[in-house]
């Protein structure tokens, strides 16, 4: 039985069933397995501070790194590009990054007119 007590979490191993050390492993590959999954476009958005049409320009002009893609299948087959935890997570540390970005957007705009 596992539960969550603030950021603990409490393991209640049955007697003779695993090691303590097996059973920490466990909880620590359940824990971390999805947490390292490539990201949507959706969790992107909900972990940044852009907008839609900004994660696309930075996809499309190789600022912001795909990690790879999914593919849905439902009537048609849909490719969503997937962003690695790493990327998304240096870009929510460094707020500089997507500051500059915009800058260089808003440069880039000017001298187009």
């Amino acid at each position: 039985m596992r539960k969550w007590i603030g950021l603990s979490l409490e393991v209640e191993v049955p007697d003779g069933d695993l090691r303590l050390g097996e059973v920490i492993e466990r909880c620590a590959c359940a824990l971390v397995l999805p947490a390292s999954r490539p990201l949507t476009p959706r969790l992107v958005l909900s972990a940044l501070p852009i907008s839609a049409q900004e994660r696309l320009r930075w996809t499309k002009d190789g600022r912001l790194l795909q990690a790879g893609a999914v593919t849905i299948r439902r009537a048609h087959s849909i490719s969503v590009a997937t962003y690695a935890v790493e990327t998304i997570s240096e870009l929510a540390e460094d707020p500089s990054i997507i500051a500059l970005w915009r800058e260089q957007d808003a440069l880039r705009l000017h001298a187009t007119g």
